[in-house]
């Protein structure tokens, strides 16, 4: 979806997210801070690429990756190939990502983590906060089920 939004030109209204912000911690504010999100923030670009990291680190919990005691070597994935997204389209770096997770060549745990790290790369060229994205969506998504 993210490739749909980039082409309807649909990013987050930062400005405007931050300007209503509430206290998420006030559960009588929980409605306020999902209408909130979902009409700034909720269906563009940044939101659907910090929906996939989520879905990403989820996938790498599932699998049993640990961070903190990480056993893939990020030097050994990033021997992979280098991503230059500076130099492709949206549409290019969204393939390339999807790519990632269909090489045959890797285990399932070394292409989770190099797909995280080229999400990473790629929202810093694009100039999104990406943990901030991540951060917004989990709060919203934990209110939207209370």
């Amino acid at each position: 979806m993210a490739v749909h939004h980039y082409e309807k030109n649909k990013y987050a209204n930062i400005r405007e997210y931050k300007r209503r912000e509430l206290d998420p911690s006030l559960i009588n504010q929980h409605l306020e801070f999902i209408a909130n999100f979902d009409s700034n923030i909720r269906f563009t670009v940044e939101s659907d690429l910090s929906y996939f990291a989520i879905r990403l680190l989820d996938l790498a919990c599932t699998v049993g990756i640990d961070f903190d005691k990480s056993d893939v070597d990020l030097e050994d994935i990033l021997t992979f190939k280098q991503p230059n997204f500076h130099n492709k389209s949206f549409c290019e770096s969204a393939f390339f990502l999807t790519g990632i997770l269909t090489d045959k060549q890797s285990n399932i745990k070394k292409k989770i983590v190099y797909a995280l790290e080229c999400l990473r790369i790629w929202t810093q060229s694009l100039s999104i906060d990406l943990y901030f994205f991540i951060d917004a969506r989990m709060i919203r998504d934990n209110y939207y089920y209370l």
